[in-house]
């Protein structure tokens, strides 16, 4: 290809990012297949955002912010250098907690923890939480971003309107594998009933999402209400737990990593981060189907 070519190509490319169509990893990644040095699509990409933020700030009226922001999320969902970069930026003291499940947020908000601005349920959550009367509703007019929301994430069954949450990350729930030690067809659900990876296997330590695994491997909806597949969802789940070496959700991407865990039921995010750093991982979503997921941002 001439340089020529090349260069228009990385052009297109800085338009297409700039406009919200391409991810910064993909960004990065087909400019320097491109030939554009790395750290000259880092610049691009880290200059963008600093000036969006400039923007975004320069909009504020910061007499009206409080001067501390209380939130409770999930782990592993910030860049380190989020929260700083944040309370420089708008002069305000960020109080940061996490957790690992939806249960696990909901049961603190239950006992009377009002403090948090924001919290991150999952799409199922939202809706118990707004049964329990946890949510405040939202002013749109304060998020004139809204409008570029994908349009199937707008209006969510659980909840209408989108009046009491925002969207923030959607993905699916299959499972990562080490390419390495997993051998034959990987596919299916099937390699976690396996006895010859016994010990080397984990489900996501929420209850929903593992029975969803049993539930999908026999073909139901992963939502079924029948008692009868539930029944015997519980049983392949009894069946199996000898060949776990644990139920555990985002620190199972450090034993996935180390190979101490070849096969893990877990989000794409995570195994994606993983990989990162082993590159024997992989991701597979499963031909029997898996949940897809997103996490909102909502106000107590």
């Amino acid at each position: 290809m001439k340089e020529k070519d090349k260069k228009q190509m990385i052009d297109e490319l800085v338009e297409t990012f700039e406009a919200g169509r391409l991810t910064r990893r993909d960004f990065i990644k087909k400019t320097t297949a491109l030939g554009l040095s790395m750290a000259g699509a880092l610049t691009i990409a880290d200059s963008f955002f600093a000036k969006t933020r400039k923007a975004y700030a320069a909009q504020v009226d910061r007499s009206k912010l409080s001067k501390e922001l209380n939130i409770y999320n999930w782990s592993d969902y910030i860049a380190e250098d989020t929260i700083p970069n944040f309370e420089k930026e708008f002069g305000v003291k960020v109080n940061y907690d996490t957790y690992e499940d939806n249960e696990a947020m909901l049961a603190k908000l239950q006992s009377g923890a009002t403090g948090y601005d924001i919290v991150v349920p999952t799409g199922y959550m939202v809706e118990i939480m707004f049964k329990q009367g946890l949510l405040a509703p939202i002013n749109h007019d304060n998020i004139p971003n809204l409008k570029g929301v994908s349009e199937a994430l707008q209006d969510p069954p659980f909840d209408p309107g989108r009046k009491h949450t925002v969207p923030w990350q959607w993905g699916t729930t299959g499972f990562g594998y080490n390419s390495k030690k997993i051998t034959g067809a990987v596919d299916s659900w099937k390699l976690f009933w396996d006895s010859k990876y016994s010990g080397k296997i984990t489900l996501l330590d929420d209850m929903r999402s593992a029975i969803s695994v049993a539930l999908k491997y026999r073909g139901y909806s992963l939502n079924s209400t029948s008692e009868k597949e539930l029944m015997e969802a519980k049983k392949l789940l009894m069946e199996q737990k000898p060949l776990l070496k644990a139920y555990i959700s985002a620190p199972v991407k450090s034993l996935l990593i180390s190979g101490e865990v070849w096969l893990s039921h877990l989000w794409v995010g995570d195994v994606l981060m993983a990989k990162d750093e082993n590159d024997d991982l992989e991701y597979c979503i499963p031909k029997e189907g898996c949940e897809i997921w997103d996490d909102n941002l909502a106000i107590p």
